[in-house]
């Protein structure tokens, strides 16, 4: 009987949280494509440390 209601409780959370994600989904759907600008750098030393810049609003002149 215990096995019986934590499955039902599982499939029921696993529903729950399937629900929710479609509803982020359709809540952060994009209408038309962003572009983004972007560079990378690269550290010449040991450390492997890469930096990734994302220049958002290129189109303004500021």
């Amino acid at each position: 009987m215990k096995k019986q209601k934590d499955l039902t409780m599982i499939l029921g959370v696993i529903v729950l949280v399937f629900v929710l994600n479609f509803f982020v989904f359709r809540l952060a759907y994009l209408k038309e494509p962003l572009f983004l600008t972007h560079a990378y750098t690269f550290a010449a030393e040991e450390s492997s440390d890469v930096g990734f810049y994302y220049i958002t609003n290129s189109d303004e002149k500021r």
